[in-house]
C-alpha cells in the first residue's frame, strides 16, 4: 500500500483522489469575449435554437438549458422575450454504448440580440456524460458559464 511519507504529499494524494472520485468528466473549458462589449447593463437572456452537426437531441439541449437557466439565474440574469443578449448551443456527440452517450464538445454563445454580434462564447471538449447520474453535462454547462459575463 501506498503511504506518502510528508504532510504536503498526504494532502496532494487525498486532492489526486478526490479529484478521481468526483470528476467523471473530462472536459477542457475555454472561453472568449468581445473586449470592447459591455455587459454591465445587461440581464436579460433567450434562447436560440440550438445546432449540432449531427442527428438533434431535444432532451440533451432541454438539461443543458435548465442548468444554464439556474446557473445564470444565480447571476441575476432573467429570460425575457425582448432581451439584451440570445444564448444559443450547440453540441456534436457520439453514443459510446447503447446506453451512454458522450458529448464531445458543447458551446454556449451569447450575442447581441438587436444586431446578432457575437460578444461571448464558452466550450467544454472532453468525454461529457450526457446521463442525469454523472453529473458531468451540469459540471461541464456549470464550468462554461463560470466565466460569463467577462469582468
Amino acid at each position: 500500500m501506498f503511504r506518502p511519507r510528508s504532510m504536503g504529499a498526504r494532502i496532494a494524494a487525498v486532492a489526486l483522489a478526490a479529484g478521481f472520485a468526483i470528476g467523471g468528466c473530462s472536459s477542457t473549458i475555454k472561453y472568449t469575449y468581445d473586449p470592447v462589449a459591455s455587459f454591465s447593463g445587461a440581464k436579460t437572456y433567450q434562447w436560440a435554437p440550438a445546432s449540432s452537426s449531427s442527428a438533434k437531441d431535444a432532451l440533451l439541449e432541454d438539461n443543458v438549458r435548465f442548468s444554464a437557466d439556474r446557473a445564470l439565474e444565480a447571476k441575476g440574469w432573467k429570460k425575457s422575450e425582448q432581451p439584451e443578449l440570445v444564448f444559443a448551443m450547440s453540441y456534436d456527440y457520439e453514443i459510446a454504448t447503447t446506453d451512454r452517450y458522450l458529448v464531445q464538445q458543447l458551446t454556449l454563445r451569447a450575442a447581441r440580440r438587436d444586431s446578432g454580434e457575437p460578444v461571448w462564447r464558452g466550450t467544454a471538449q472532453g468525454s461529457i456524460d450526457t446521463s442525469a447520474s454523472s453529473g458531468d453535462l451540469k459540471s461541464a454547462v456549470n464550468g462554461i458559464l463560470s466565466s460569463f459575463p467577462p469582468r
